[in-house]
């Protein structure tokens, strides 16, 4: 690539000696680009049969949202040897990247660090804001800091401009030498930033100079490939996925709206002017994991008109088809059902019209849709009988078209604990799939149901598609306490306020003051004892503490764990596993504990029983002695062992914790996928964590947090893989340790 020549009338000796040096300079630039393959870390082939299904559904998405006009993309698939293959459409395409341009700046930022010798998390007063908030302020303090070339004011290109402007190209050069470059543009701030609302003085010339910032899908998505993987600065691996996790349903999510429940959703995204992008790392909850980078123009009407955060939904409906059309979540997925208004478990009541016109109803989902007016009183119901394949934690989402002429309405959701009433606004976010929340369901029931009841009359209601998806076992829990269910559920002491903005299942959420005498109080009445893993769920934010101290009683007495607030938004998090005896259960926010940031969060908390404590057996009358039973011969059959355990680190504020990657072989050295591994932390912290290895047989289990660490020692206790048994005896490894910091 060869940047166009300076259009300024620079006149003599420094024109000429100037021209010389940065015309030889980018010579040699577009001399050594095609040396480089867009990374250098990984084996990636372009499949045709990918290109031809990313083609595929590209143009399924677009039938249905015809005002985008230009999507751009690239998709990256494991082979299970560690090599990748690539389907794409337009994927050196370049576009004005918005805020994926920060997914560069933080990669490089974690590079400044380390050859600064300073931890990786010194710039997170920055970086943390620039990622979490996808804050500009943040983002320019960021190229500050790791150029070390502020802007200056000045409106000529002379000596000291070119020496600032080598400064900044610290992002283009790194990612260069990696050939993560090629004809993209990383250079400028996000604007309105630290220097500014706009470009000036220095940086006005560089943007006049070079073009705006620009990306494209090839080497956004062969970026988030290094970064995931830890080839880029592989210290600073877990500290970059914590930064990069994000709610499926949040202000930073774009694909996260069309993936199911229990997923891993690592994003970046940009949305600006007409600009729509995600970059993300996904991996289902069946272990099928994927990149996924896209380009386009999407944020168009009427799409501006949805409210936050479904302004940025749209390349959901995109993800959600790329990775059904691949059949990604074919098999080994917990059940998702998806019933239409033609399915025969739906019940229609009172007479309702039939849309089918694709034309003016391109976002309909299906064929068809059905409609009427709204009354008062409710005078015609649509039942979408659910059938619950089996029990558990689901997530409820509707679709229907987007019409003007609509209103607001409310959707019955009858569930194992009652009925939720959940109003959705039609006129808007029509087109894609809507969450009314999260429900447990007994095997068999369940049901939505919609009527055309409404205070505002005569506007049209439609009644499309519902779709349920349960929560995978062990990531959310069963038994929910929320601070809207108020005493005794939810109780509080010292100052609490309610925020403006919804919190769990679009409900409330509470906030004191970090450091203040105030407590959060959740309790729940548990009918049995047993090994319960614990979480917590919040609104997190670059004002939230990054120590919330939660308080919890155990069987073994009083636990504490520490939460970083600033980070997964709106995600259940783990608190651990613990042995909890019947009857109330209680779990404390501390204000007073808590510290880092300015305020602490209160929304919901939860609990789920992994495995219960048995009855005591009576003891049996001795009777006289048996003849002994000769010992069967063993029925022939496969062992499983611990091939190696590997640890490592993270740190989320002043808490500190470890993971361990247990890798799972059979006898015959062969990697075993679906295999469960439970183990027992201690020594900085203590719990219980199991898991199910992949198709690389490997699991990564994840302490409970420690403030300012120590030493994390993980053993593990059993494994249970079907058709095998496990043979502790064969393990090369069962016990290993890490020191954090």
């Amino acid at each position: 690539m060869i940047f166009p020549l300076r259009k300024d009338k620079i006149k003599g000796d420094f024109f000429m000696r100037k021209f010389i040096t940065v015309y030889l300079a980018l010579i040699f630039i577009s001399m050594t680009l095609p040396l480089f393959a867009d990374t250098q870390a990984f084996t990636i082939t372009n499949d045709p049969a990918l290109d031809a299904a990313a083609a595929q559904v590209r143009a399924n998405f677009l039938a249905i949202k015809p005002y985008v006009t230009r999507l751009d993309i690239t998709i990256l698939l494991p082979n299970g040897d560690g090599t990748w293959r690539r389907g794409s459409y337009n994927p050196d395409a370049i576009a004005y990247p918005a805020s994926t341009v920060k997914l560069a700046y933080m990669a490089s930022a974690m590079y400044w660090c380390r050859i600064n010798s300073h931890p990786y998390d010194y710039l997170d007063w920055c970086v943390g804001p620039m990622i979490i908030d996808s804050d500009n302020y943040a983002t320019g303090d960021v190229v500050d800091q790791i150029t070390g070339a502020p802007n200056y004011s000045t409106n000529t290109m002379d000596d000291a401009f070119w020496a600032w402007y080598d400064k900044r190209l610290f992002t283009e050069n790194y990612l260069n030498a990696r050939g993560l470059l090629e004809n993209q543009t990383i250079l400028h701030k996000t604007y309105p930033t630290n220097s500014g609302s706009s470009p000036s003085g220095a940086e006005l010339l560089a943007q006049n100079y070079r073009g705006g910032n620009r990306m494209q899908p090839k080497c956004s998505a062969s970026l988030m490939l290094e970064i995931i993987k830890g080839a880029i600065e592989p210290g600073a691996n877990a500290h970059m996925r914590d930064l990069l996790t994000h709610d499926r349903w949040g202000m930073n999510s774009e694909f996260g709206f069309g993936l199911p429940p229990g997923c891993i959703y690592e994003n970046k995204l940009g949305l600006a002017y007409d600009t729509l992008e995600d970059i993300a790392y996904v991996v289902l909850p069946n272990g099928q994991e994927f990149i996924l980078a896209a380009y386009s123009n999407a944020f168009v009407a009427p799409e501006t008109s949805n409210p936050m955060p479904y302004d940025a939904s749209c390349l959901g409906v995109f993800c959600e088809m790329m990775y059904e059309y691949l059949g990604l979540d074919a098999s080994g997925c917990p059940p998702k059902i998806k019933i239409d208004n033609t399915s025969p478990n739906v019940t229609i009541s009172g007479s309702w019209s039939l849309g089918t016109d694709k034309v003016t109803d391109y976002d309909m989902f299906g064929n068809s849709y059905l409609y009427t007016t709204t009354e008062r009183t409710a005078t015609k119901s649509v039942t979408w009988n659910l059938n619950i394949p089996e029990s558990g934690l689901y997530e409820v989402c509707v679709w229907t078209p987007q019409k003007s002429t609509a209103t607001s309405i409310t959707y019955n959701v009858n569930h194992a604990d009652g009925t939720a009433n959940v109003p959705i606004d039609q006129t808007v976010c029509g087109g894609r799939w809507v969450k009314l929340g999260d429900y447990n369901f007994n095997t068999g029931q369940g049901s939505v149901v919609l009527t055309n009841q409404c205070s505002r009359t005569r506007k049209t209601i439609m009644a499309d598609a519902v779709k349920v998806t349960k929560w995978p076992t062990g990531v959310a829990p069963t038994i929910i306490a929320d601070n809207d269910q108020g005493a005794p559920t939810y109780t509080e002491t010292g100052t609490w306020s309610t925020s403006s903005t919804s919190g769990y299942n679009n409900g409330s959420y509470r906030f004191a003051n970090t450091g203040s005498a105030a407590t959060a109080t959740w309790t729940k009445n548990l009918s049995q004892s047993g090994q319960y893993k614990l979480f917590v769920i919040y609104r997190a934010s670059s004002n939230r503490a990054t120590s919330a101290k939660f308080n919890f009683s155990t069987a073994s007495g009083t636990q504490t764990v520490y939460v970083n607030q600033q980070m997964h938004d709106l995600q259940w998090q783990e608190l651990g596993t613990y042995t909890l005896n019947a009857g109330n259960n209680t779990i404390v926010l501390d204000a007073l504990g808590s510290s880092g940031g300015d305020v602490v969060i209160a929304d919901a908390v939860g609990w789920s029983l992994m495995s219960s404590e048995p009855t005591p057996t009576p003891t049996p009358t001795p009777t006289s002695t048996p003849t002994p039973t000769p010992t069967p011969t063993p029925t022939p059959g496969g062992k499983v062992y611990v091939y190696d355990i590997t640890m490592s680190s993270g740190k989320a504020g002043t808490n500190y914790y470890a993971k361990a990657t247990v890798w799972i072989k059979n006898d015959s050295g062969a990697n075993v996928s679906g295999a469960t591994v439970t183990g027992q932390w201690s020594g900085a912290v203590s719990g219980t964590s199991s898991g199910t290895t992949g198709t690389d047989g490997k699991v990564t289990l994840q302490s409970p947090s420690k403030k300012n660490g120590g030493t994390f020692t993980f053993c593990v206790t059993n494994v249970v893989a079907s058709g095998y048994t496990y043979d502790p005896a064969m393990n090369i490894e069962t016990c290993d340790s890490i020191t954090a910091p």
